[in-house]
């Protein structure tokens, strides 16, 4: 197994497109400390060694019949190059627009609806607000659990993101992390794929039959609470990355 130095590891983290006065360190043992002007996170070298950050530019709705894709303010978006994974860190104000809900409608309702179960942490959750906003929903929110971060709070789950009826597999499945700065000044994503062995690795769906199809999606309901009893009874240990590693990465987010 290769092994980082401080000199390599540090080395390989700045050879990502960084943006603006940031740093990457080895942290405590396994660990590497990520910190910029804007926010800092530690982060487990299971994710890989490699990482990318840029600002992404503010993108405002033209029109309110338009669909809401890629609408946010500018933002801070961070991708774990091995594990596919991303964290987003995305203000929920902008000075250079009148009315922040209007030109960016999907970020306002999904900060207002989050507040709202971050608030009263309800024992049994349908749906959770996240972003960046997609045109997709998760008909399975399994492994519930209300989190803290260094300077904010929120809800992690496993989720498998959907736009119509689909079969459950690893390909799909992440751990899902939104959050709330305690200023209410930021929301923050975290997602990252993890797998199961109880899940296929693949969906199938793309070789059935219509009539297959058909008969799957009209019982998709049932199918979806059947693999929701399924995950929920899995040790948190058991998924490829352990939930509470996760959690504790989770954990040591500030946002600045």
């Amino acid at each position: 197994m290769k092994k980082f130095t401080a000199l390599s590891l540090t080395t390989a983290l700045l050879g990502s497109s960084l943006i603006c006065a940031q740093a990457a360190s080895p942290g405590k043992k396994g660990w590497v400390n990520f910190g910029s002007t804007s926010f800092a996170f530690s982060y487990p070298m299971s994710m890989g060694t490699k990482i990318s950050s840029k600002k992404i530019p503010a993108v405002k709705l033209a029109s309110p019949d338009d669909k809401p894709d890629d609408v946010a303010p500018e933002h801070w978006s961070v991708k774990f190059t091995s594990a596919d994974a991303h964290l987003n860190v995305i203000p929920i104000f902008d000075s250079t627009v009148k009315d922040f809900k209007t030109a960016y409608p999907t970020v306002a309702d999904a900060a207002k609806d989050l507040r709202k179960l971050l608030t009263s942490h309800p024992a049994t959750v349908n749906d959770i607000p996240f972003l960046p906003w997609g045109d997709c929903s998760t008909p399975v929110h399994s492994h519930v659990k209300y989190v803290k971060f260094k300077n904010g709070s929120g809800v992690r789950y496993l989720a498998n993101y959907q736009i119509e009826p689909e079969e459950f597999s690893n390909d799909g499945l992440v751990y899902s992390m939104q959050g709330l700065s305690d200023d209410g000044k930021y929301f923050v994503s975290l997602m990252v794929p993890v797998k199961t062995k109880v899940l296929p690795e693949k969906s199938s769906v793309a070789t059935w039959s219509k009539d297959k199809y058909e008969k799957f999606s009209q019982n998709f309901k049932q199918y979806s609470a059947d693999t929701k009893t399924k995950l929920d009874k899995i040790p948190d240990d058991e998924f490829s990355s352990r939930l509470s590693l996760l959690d504790e990465m989770v954990g040591t987010i500030q946002v600045k």
